[in-house]
């Protein structure tokens, strides 16, 4: 079950974690054990996709039971992708064991930039 989570605490060239616990539509915790979380991170038109992330890269599985997963958004992941101040918009996506995919949450991420990174 999808629900909106927006967040605007990031700053640039720190690391952000959004951690996303998924449930069915009764509330219950969605069993990610043998499955995947996935996070798309895009522009706020959602026309340009900057990350795709999963367990392959970017998203750990905390607690499969409970349907637990962390993506991070490392300051080299930053860069690589060529991250600027802006709000971004993102989606999750749980996909279980057998092959099942469930919307799980969506919503803005601002990041703003560090004085310290932008000032000498």
């Amino acid at each position: 079950m999808a629900t909106e989570q927006n967040f605007s605490q990031f700053r640039l060239g720190e690391d952000w974690q959004i951690t996303i616990q998924c449930c069915d539509s009764s509330g219950a915790a969605l069993d990610l054990t043998g499955g995947d979380l996935k996070v798309r991170l895009a522009d706020f038109d959602r026309t340009t996709l900057y990350l795709d992330l999963s367990k392959a890269g970017g998203v750990s599985i905390t607690n499969a039971v409970q349907g637990i997963g962390v993506a991070l958004i490392t300051a080299a992941m930053q860069r690589d992708a060529a991250l600027t101040a802006q709000t971004f918009r993102y989606d999750a996506l749980a996909v279980l064991a057998d092959g099942t995919e469930s919307d799980q949450a969506f919503g803005t991420l601002t990041a703003a930039p560090s004085l310290f990174s932008a000032f000498p």
